[in-house]
């Protein structure tokens, strides 16, 4: 019996569906204006949607998904706080009903 490609402690098929998830959860969730993308309300959004999908059975499917929106919550957070102690903007959603931008400016 061969060996499963790796990536990390990862299959390459879990790495792929992580990828796709995270990728899914930012152009979802990232189009309603309430939740955005890059923010504190986002990542707390996201954050949230992790943790519930992680405790749902059929963990084979659940697991990668519920890491994809997880890392999406974490790259939210990360921006947000690079966007706040440095100057650069970034993430979109609303402020008092302005939508903002949806870009990082470095």
């Amino acid at each position: 019996m061969t060996d499963i490609p790796k990536v990390g402690g990862l299959s390459v098929s879990d790495a792929l569906f992580i990828a796709a998830a995270k990728i899914g959860s930012e152009q979802v969730l990232g189009r309603i204006p309430q939740v955005g993308n890059g923010t504190y309300r986002s990542a707390l959004v996201k954050g949230i949607v992790a943790m519930s999908m992680s405790m749902l059975p059929a963990k084979k499917f659940t697991r990668p998904l519920a890491t994809g929106v997880g890392i999406d919550a974490a790259e939210d957070l990360v921006l947000r706080l690079i966007s706040q102690s440095t100057g650069f903007r970034a993430g979109t959603g609303t402020s008092n009903g302005v939508s903002t931008s949806t870009e990082v400016f470095l």
